[in-house]
């Protein structure tokens, strides 16, 4: 994943490092200094399509210091060149220092000229829980973020594999779905991730790795 290919729409402190990786050497670490950055791929946004899905692969430590966190992981879609507006869409995992998961989280939002509007939002720990009980020390799973257009409506839908997958494309999970009706975002635009780290109680960072991201449309 060679960052130069990437741009920055909000947040920072992403690096590649050599700690863990699922494929090759490096992965993709998100800085627990910022707990969201929005990263679009720049070919995307020559061919700006309407449909389209991302893969990523998502892994991080269970923390020893006995506190709760929040890794995360998203796409964004429909990204306007030369102003900040798209559509993200993304979970977050509220773990204790063990593995175990007290609640996972749903959003879609919007961001329209710099101005961001939540669109939906749900608590899907059961949908999450029934193909990943409880996160591992850097155990990867496979997320897949989809979105497809269809008369007035876009619909957004979210998958995830078992941990350590050994046929991920047939392994995937709907964890959940949402549509907005009217579409509030007409043009097709550039494809990215969420990522990012957190902070747990006790201030240790925390930082949650990404492996392998494809983009298809």
């Amino acid at each position: 994943m060679a960052l130069a290919d990437w741009e920055i729409i909000k947040g920072g402190g992403l690096s590649l490092t050599t700690r863990v990786a699922y494929s090759g050497s490096k992965s993709l670490a998100g800085s627990a200094d910022y707990p969201q950055t929005h990263i679009v791929h720049t070919a995307t946004y020559n061919d700006a399509p309407k449909n389209a899905y991302i893969d990523t692969f998502v892994c991080t430590p269970i923390n020893d210091a006995g506190a709760v966190y929040y890794p995360i992981v998203g796409a964004v879609f429909r990204k306007q060149p030369n102003v900040k507006t798209y559509y993200y869409i993304y979970i977050e995992i509220e773990l204790d220092n063990e593995g175990y998961i007290y609640n996972v989280y749903a959003y879609l939002r919007k961001v329209v000229y710099g101005d961001e509007t939540l669109i939906k939002s749900a608590t899907i720990t059961d949908n999450f829980t029934e193909t990943i009980p409880r996160i591992h020390n850097l155990a990867w799973f496979m997320s897949r973020f989809e979105m497809i257009e269809g008369g007035d409506s876009l619909t957004f839908n979210v998958y995830i594999t078992p941990e350590n997958p050994s046929d991920p494309e047939n392994q995937l999970n709907i964890i959940w779905r949402v549509t907005e009706n009217p579409i509030s975002i007409k043009e097709g635009g550039a494809i990215g991730l969420v990522v990012g780290g957190s902070y747990d109680a006790w201030g240790n960072a925390i930082e949650t790795y990404y492996d392998l991201t494809k983009i298809y449309y």
